[in-house]
């Protein structure tokens, strides 16, 4: 009979330790049955589990395979799974090689007793599962994580649920280092984020809070690293899954559907990403170490980009603050670079959520525009155009730029505003007021007369997107003659300059603008591409690129355009230099497949030019040229007769010999979409 008192069982231990030494294991065998059964009697549980616990204290090695095999009986109940779990601290060092046999056998239990709703059952599993790990030593721990890895990814739930329970009490009881094993499970359980199983996912994230409380303290670099592997993992599973379901379509839903954004539902269960924020927070403010805010950072970055609006909106405020505030100190350019990219993907995800901090996100961005890191000001650039959207007044932005255009030493800098006023520029378009306008189109045409080549492309795209900006017509007109279309200029850069503000013009401005003007502007084009500089001929060029592809073949003056332009690229097809033929050969493709028409009527003029090309030696112009005869005779569309028309009515007999034989040897094997 177990006494109820502690003195007297440890006395009775003491005997049974001198009765194993003389008798051996038949001593267990004749005592443990008794034991087993007392613990049946409520009135003698926890008295009869005392006894055991001293017995385990002095021969754990030789009782507690023989205890085991009682406690674990086919038909296992609530005194057997409460008696191993109050056991379980005093059972190493035999517990540990056991674990296979003991989790198999409370998963077995759990399964049983949850669908008959014994909860009373079910408390004692977990409560044995969170016993047994933390009572396991240094020396079963790699048994121990082997069978909750083992577990984490079992297709049964109950089982993942308590290898969760498991893993939790691990990090939160158990004293001993197993942080070599730490990287391998918190990439494992971090990757499961993938899962839609919402009754799982509560449970992952508390596995993942538990790891992050741990091994985020003691080492922070392993466990960000770890977690950031898990996460790519779990984007990965997403992706193929949306792969999968989409594989699954009809044609006719995928072309309805709009593009999905990668999700990890684990992310955004309620309260989820407080472990991830409190480790951002404490390795980006409180720890100084470059490596590590850099990895911080990016690990938040990447965590934005695969949660919900809804999830972001509770806690980009979080997320938000730190960032500017490290942005402010003394870091390292990649520390910067890193800082910016993620309030990037915060512009982008969240958008109109960042209101409250627009004044310190303009501060901190117009402080990146001035580092001395390339990187860092185009990142800050990027930046700036995105939260222009938000800023009420543009303009007091653009004014800014300006003035550092205007009076900063830097070249680079000046280089960086100009770059940003043409992007911004590009994006709020008509949101700037027209009384501010025109001013600033004075001021970058003035900038443009004396500033370095490095300069001049930015500053010229912010006067073709100021200009894009003019409302009124006849402001517009005035503005385009002085600054974009004036007589031409003495010096050649004058020139370029005036071609790659044309050419920004064309890209932002409305179509119908276009149209209105295209009796002005294809004659200033013509000049461009007539220049004897390269560089201003190839500017040109793409100005004819944006036009053809810009008007629509419904808009009623498409013809009349398209005829005005051919002319124009026949003439610098026949002059352009090697440099410059493949990107003409590419305009005039273009035209082509734009108004089939216009290139129809001009097929003599055309062919025997573009024909010639394909011999040249340059394999680009070759190239170019070939895909340009497939859209110019309608060799894509299957329309043999105007290869044949053209033929019949060709007076050069060498190209009508010659032209038919190429068809047939190349130009017919080459895809036809080229």
């Amino acid at each position: 009979r177990v006494h109820g008192e502690n003195d007297v069982r440890k006395e009775a231990a003491e005997a049974f330790d001198v009765l194993y030494a003389t008798v051996g294991f038949k001593i267990v065998e004749e005592i443990l049955p008794s034991f087993v059964t007392s613990l049946s009697s409520h009135a003698a549980f926890d008295a009869t589990v005392g006894g055991i616990r001293e017995l385990l204290r002095k021969r754990a090695m030789a009782v507690f395979p023989q205890l085991l095999n009682r406690l674990l009986p086919a038909n296992c109940l609530l005194f057997h799974v409460r008696a191993l779990g109050l056991v379980a601290d005093v059972s190493e060092p035999s517990l540990c090689k056991h674990l296979d046999r003991i989790f198999t056998k409370l998963f077995d239990v759990y399964a049983h007793a949850q669908p008959k709703g014994d909860e009373e059952l079910c408390e004692a599993v977990r409560e044995a599962f969170r016993s047994i790990s933390a009572a396991i030593r240094l020396n079963g721990i790699h048994l121990l994580l082997e069978q909750i890895r083992t577990s984490f990814v079992s297709e049964k739930t109950h089982i993942r649920i308590l290898s969760s329970i498991s893993l939790v009490s691990l990090c939160q009881k158990n004293n001993s280092d197993w942080s070599s094993h730490a990287p391998g499970l918190i990439s494992l359980v971090s990757s499961l984020l993938s899962e839609k199983n919402t009754t799982i996912l509560p449970h992952i994230n508390e596995s993942i809070a538990a790891l992050i409380e741990l091994h985020g303290k003691q080492d922070p670099y392993m466990c960000l690293t770890a977690l950031q592997e898990g996460l790519k993992i779990a984007k990965q599973n997403v992706e193929t899954r949306m792969i999968k379901a989409q594989q699954a379509q009809d044609d006719k839903t995928k072309e309805n559907q709009e593009p999905q954004k990668i999700i990890a539902d684990g992310l955004c269960q309620p309260g989820s990403l407080n472990s991830w924020i409190d480790l951002f927070v404490r390795c980006t403010v409180t720890n100084g170490d470059a490596q590590i805010r850099q990895t911080a950072v990016c690990l938040m970055e990447d965590v934005v980009r695969v949660i919900d609006y809804k999830t972001l909106q509770l806690n980009i405020m979080k997320i938000t603050g730190p960032l500017i505030r490290i942005f402010g100190e003394t870091i390292p350019a990649e520390v910067k670079q890193a800082v910016l990219s993620c309030l990037l993907v915060l512009l982008e995800q969240g958008g109109v959520l960042l209101k409250p901090f627009i004044a310190p996100l303009q501060s901190t961005f117009l402080k990146a525009l001035k580092d001395s890191t390339k990187g860092i000001r185009e990142n800050g650039i990027e930046c700036l155009c995105k939260l222009a959207l938000m800023i009420p007044k543009p303009q007091a932005l653009i004014s800014d730029f300006l003035n550092e255009v205007n009076n900063n030493e830097n070249e680079d800098i000046r280089t960086a505003a100009l770059t940003a006023i043409h992007k911004i520029l590009s994006i709020i378009k008509t949101k700037m007021p027209q009384d501010n306008i025109i001013p600033l189109t004075q001021n970058l045409a003035l900038v443009l007369k004396k500033c370095s080549e490095n300069e001049r492309e930015p500053g010229a795209y912010a006067l073709g997107c100021a200009c894009a900006s003019i409302s009124d017509m006849d402001q517009l007109s005035k503005a385009l003659k002085q600054h974009i279309m004036t007589a031409e200029p003495a010096s050649w850069y004058s020139r370029h300059a005036q071609a790659l503000a044309m050419y920004a013009f064309l890209n932002s401005t409305e179509v119908s603008t276009i149209v209105s003007f295209a009796s002005q502007l294809i004659p200033a084009i013509s000049a461009h591409v007539a220049d004897d500089k390269t560089q201003i001929k190839l500017v040109g060029i793409q100005c004819y690129g944006v036009i053809i592809k810009r008007i629509p073949s419904t808009e009623p003056q498409h013809f009349q355009i398209m005829q005005s332009i051919l002319p124009h690229t026949i003439e610098a097809l026949q002059s352009t230099p090697p440099e410059t033929k493949p990107n003409t050969l590419k305009l005039l493709k273009s035209l082509a497949k734009s108004a089939p028409n216009v290139a129809q009527n001009n097929l003599n003029k055309v062919v025997p030019l573009v024909f010639a090309c394909v011999k040249d030696k340059n394999i680009q112009i070759k190239l170019s040229a070939e895909r340009c005869l497939i859209h110019l005779l309608q060799l894509n569309q299957g329309k043999s007769n105007v290869l044949t028309n053209y033929l019949d009515n060709c007076n050069d007999a060498e190209i009508n010999k010659s032209l038919g034989d190429y068809v047939k040897r190349v130009l017919s094997r080459l895809k036809q979409d080229s």
